[in-house]
């Protein structure tokens, strides 16, 4: 059998890559031997090379659904089901599935972020749409809620966790005695000008205080702009990772720092696998989530103020021990739900 994995791959996002290298690694662990995996890549050589799988343009779709054979399709993880990030995103995602139901393919969803979905006509096809699914999960109780809103029987959603803490666990920490290391993932978002002063000058101020050094690290190559941005503030304190580098680099340096700044979501996913504490600017709700997840402290991007940026980090960093005592427990937890989650999926996949 085999297998589509179809997702916003081959971009360059480190999360999304971690996604679906986590995704494989369940899939390769759990489901059977003879199954074979395809998936729909914006950059199929690159995907190929990283991920030592089949690769196809995300445009092939319609000539993989002409083909003969028991296809069967994967949407996620990741927010895939939300309008926010443009027009299109979700239109695009959305079509896709109906061609798959139409040519009697079956689909799964899996690991999904929902929402925000905020016009009216999107939020009834993807209830329409997601409905359809063999099986449906979500990473977190905020999207089964929305699903619910939008008329999906809440029984047939299952919640796992991000895709991500499928991956092998990291060493945790650095050497002591080092210098505090600060790894900080942020993105444009909103009124841009007006939190990032606040942003960085709450970041200054910690690292006046702790003597401390930050790396920018670009978890999309669209955030690489804003991250030198803050490092020329911070003159002679930070350095930026580089953009292009692959997810398991970026991840390295994350989940090897002492303490995380983290707008972007599977930056403080990085960090939990090595369990460095962290504090969450919460642009989106999914953030929120994650942090509620971990135990963690998450500022609202509206009101955000330097001194709440410093002031959290701070406070984060005298309670590091005991932080990440916990989130070696709480980590343990997320992969073992998304462990469980995975096997419901090859369960349903495989006996069709």
């Amino acid at each position: 059998m085999r297998v589509i994995l179809f997702g916003y791959y081959g971009f360059g996002n480190a999360g999304d890559e971690a996604m679906l290298a986590g995704l494989l690694h369940g899939l390769r662990a759990l489901g059977p031997a003879g199954a074979e995996y395809l998936v729909l890549s914006g950059n199929p050589k690159e995907t190929e090379e990283l991920h030592g799988v089949a690769a196809r343009p995300r445009n092939a779709v319609r000539e993989l659904l002409r083909a003969s054979g028991a296809d069967a399709w994967i949407f996620g993880g990741g927010s895939l089901l939300q309008d926010v990030t443009g027009p299109f995103t979700l239109p695009f995602y959305l079509g896709v599935m109906c061609l798959v139901t139409l040519r009697r393919r079956p689909f799964a969803l899996h690991a999904q972020g929902v929402g925000p979905i905020d016009r009216r006509l999107n939020r009834r096809l993807t209830g329409c749409l997601v409905r359809q699914a063999v099986r449906i999960s979500v990473r977190d109780a905020d999207a089964k809620e929305t699903l619910a809103r939008l008329g999906v029987d809440p029984d047939r959603v299952h919640v796992g966790a991000d895709l991500a803490f499928l991956l092998p666990a990291r060493k945790a920490g650095r050497a002591p005695g080092t210098t505090v290391r600060v790894g900080v993932a942020l993105r444009e978002w909103g009124q841009t000008e007006r939190w990032l002063p606040e942003i960085a000058g709450g970041l200054e101020r910690f690292l006046d205080q702790a003597a401390g050094q930050a790396v920018l690290v670009p978890m999309d190559p669209a955030d690489e702009p804003l991250a030198r941005r803050v490092a020329s503030r911070l003159a002679g304190r930070a350095a930026v990772a580089a953009a292009g580098a692959p997810y398991n680099e970026k991840l390295r340096v994350l989940s090897g720092s002492d303490l995380v700044l983290a707008m972007r979501l599977h930056a403080g996913v990085f960090a939990a696998l090595g369990h460095v504490p962290t504090v969450f600017v919460a642009y989106d709700p999914k953030v929120r989530a994650l942090a509620e997840r971990l135990d963690a402290p998450a500022l609202d991007l509206g009101d955000v103020t330097a001194e709440r940026v410093a002031s959290a980090l701070a406070v984060t960093w005298r309670e590091r021990n005991t932080r990440r005592e916990a989130l070696a427990r709480t980590v343990g937890r997320l992969r073992a739900a998304a462990e469980e989650d995975l096997r419901g999926l090859v369960r349903t996949l495989f006996r069709l």
